[in-house]
C-alpha cells in the first residue's frame, strides 16, 4: 500500500497588509515620513536630471545602491516565461490578448527590442518577469500586464526594486481630498490615461526593465522606454514630474494648478466648484494643461449634466465616462468609494469585506481577516466597526489563539455582526455637504 502526505501552506502576509492598512486609516492615513537621506536623495536625484522633452518629462531611476550589485534575473525571468508560455496553449484568446498588449506597446514607442542582447554594456541589466492580472471591474482594460521588478534568484540577491529609493509620498492626504470633494457643489473625477508610461525613461536606465517574450516560438528581448508600474520609484516618479509641470503654469492658471495640486492621488484627480463656471474653466483647463505632458485626463464623471453637456460642447465627449464600474447603476469609484452621480451620494464599498465572510469561519485569524477588509477613510461606518474593535479587543485580553474557536459568547456576538454587514450597502450619504456661514 502507496501512501501520499501533503500539507496545507497558508499565506498569512496579505492578512498583515490589510490590517496595516486598516490601522493607517485610524490615523486618517497619515504615516511616519522616511529617512531624512532616503527622501533628500531621492528628490536630489529627481531634481537634477528630470528634463522636457517632445512634450514629455524624462525621469531617471533614483538608484540607492551601485547598480553593479544588481542580479540580472535572467533565469528567473525565463523560467516564469516558459509557465506563461504552457499556459498560453491553453488559452489561445489570452495569448491573443497578451500579444495584441505588447505589439500595442511597441507601435507607440513604449516598449522597444534590444537589439544585441548578449553583448556585455556597462549598465545595469535585470530582467522582469511578467503575467496577467484581471479586472472584471474595470472600464477601459480588463486584462493588464503586470511585471515583477522585486523578482530575484534568492534572498540573497538583490532585486531591482532592492535597489531603488522608493523617494517621498508626495500625494496628498486621501482624507483631505474626499473632504474637499463633499464641500464642492459641482464635483467631477477624472484620471490621467495610462499614467506610468506618459514618462520617458531615461536611455541609461532602460536595459534596467527588460523582460522576455516569445515570438513564433523565438525568445525576444524587450525593454521599456518609459516608467512602468510595479518599480518601486514609478509613483513618486510621476507625482514628482506633475507638480514639477503644474509649476510652469502656475502664473497663467493659478486656480487651476492649485486645484490640481491639492487634488491629484497618484493618477486620479477628484475635485469640483462652487459654481458651474469655475467647475467649467477648472476642468477644461486642467485637460490643456495636463496634455502639454502627454498626459490625457479621461474618464471625466460629474453629478451635473450641465456641466456634462457643457463639456461635450468643449470637445471632451470621446473623454467622458459612459460605462459605470459598478453594476450598481450611475456609480463609479472615488478613491475606494462608490459615487451615485445621479443621486450624488456616496456608499462604502464592503463587497471584499462581504466575500471575506462567506466561509463562516469563528476563529481570531478570520475576524482580523475580514476587518483588515474594511476601507472606510472617511470614518462613517466608525459606529458599525467600534463594535468588532471590541470583540477584538476582548480576544486579546482573554489569549484566544488565532484559529481557536471562539467562545460562545464572543461567537454570538460577531455572528450577529456579521449577519449585519450586507445591509451597510444600505448606507447612503450624501455627498454635497454644504458649509452656511
Amino acid at each position: 500500500m502507496k501512501y501520499t502526505h501533503c500539507g496545507l501552506i497558508y499565506d498569512c502576509s496579505d492578512i498583515g497588509n490589510d490590517i496595516k492598512k486598516f490601522w493607517q486609516l485610524e490615523s486618517i492615513g497619515i504615516k511616519d515620513d522616511p529617512s531624512c537621506n532616503e527622501v533628500d536623495q531621492s528628490l536630489e536625484i529627481f531634481e537634477k536630471t528630470v528634463c522636457y522633452k517632445d512634450n514629455r518629462y524624462e525621469v531617471e531611476l533614483p538608484w540607492k545602491r551601485d547598480w553593479h550589485e544588481l542580479n540580472d534575473n535572467y533565469s528567473v525571468a525565463k523560467k516564469r516565461l516558459d509557465s506563461l508560455v504552457r499556459r498560453f496553449k491553453k488559452n489561445p484568446d489570452l495569448n491573443l490578448q497578451y500579444r495584441e498588449t505588447l505589439h500595442d506597446y511597441e507601435k507607440n514607442g513604449i516598449i522597444e527590442k534590444v537589439p544585441n542582447p548578449e553583448n556585455p554594456i556597462n549598465k545595469p541589466v535585470f530582467y522582469m518577469p511578467h503575467q496577467p492580472v484581471f479586472r472584471d471591474e474595470s472600464s477601459t482594460t480588463k486584462m493588464r500586464i503586470v511585471f515583477d521588478a522585486s523578482s530575484s534568484h534568492s534572498f540573497q540577491h538583490l532585486s531591482l526594486n532592492d535597489c531603488l529609493w522608493p523617494g517621498p509620498n508626495l500625494n496628498s492626504n486621501i482624507f483631505d481630498i474626499l473632504i474637499n470633494f463633499r464641500l464642492n457643489k459641482f464635483a467631477f473625477i477624472s484620471d490621467i490615461e495610462k499614467a506610468f508610461l506618459q514618462l520617458t525613461l531615461a536611455e541609461k536606465d532602460r536595459d534596467a526593465v527588460r523582460f522576455l517574450c516569445t515570438e513564433n516560438d523565438t525568445l525576444q528581448v524587450y525593454r521599456f522606454n518609459r516608467v512602468l508600474f510595479g518599480v518601486r520609484s514609478s509613483p513618486f516618479l510621476l507625482s514628482a514630474s506633475i507638480k514639477t509641470h503644474l509649476k510652469k503654469f502656475h502664473d497663467e492658471f493659478p486656480t487651476t494648478t492649485e486645484c490640481l495640486n491639492r487634488c491629484f492621488y497618484v493618477d486620479d484627480f477628484i475635485s469640483g466648484a462652487d459654481s458651474l463656471q469655475d467647475a467649467l474653466e477648472i476642468s477644461t483647463q486642467a485637460v490643456s494643461i495636463m496634455d502639454q505632458a502627454s498626459m490625457v485626463l479621461r474618464k471625466w464623471t460629474t453629478n451635473s449634466d450641465e456641466l456634462r453637456q457643457l463639456w461635450i460642447r468643449e470637445g471632451l465627449e470621446n473623454q467622458l465616462q459612459d460605462n459605470p464600474i459598478s453594476p450598481r447603476a450611475n456609480s463609479t469609484k472615488v478613491l475606494g468609494m462608490l459615487w451615485n452621480t445621479v443621486e450624488d451620494y456616496l456608499i462604502v464599498g464592503t463587497q471584499s469585506l462581504v466575500d471575506s465572510l462567506s466561509n463562516n469561519e469563528n476563529t481570531k485569524r478570520h475576524l482580523l481577516r475580514a476587518i483588515g477588509k474594511i476601507f472606510d477613510p472617511l470614518g462613517l461606518l466608525s459606529p458599525f466597526i467600534i463594535r468588532v474593535k471590541c470583540i477584538l479587543q476582548v480576544l486579546w485580553m482573554k489569549e484566544i489563539s488565532w484559529d481557536e474557536e471562539l467562545p460562545p459568547d464572543i461567537q454570538k456576538t460577531w455572528c450577529q455582526w456579521v449577519s449585519e454587514v450586507p445591509r451597510l450597502s444600505e448606507l447612503q450619504v450624501p455627498r454635497y455637504v454644504p458649509l452656511t456661514s
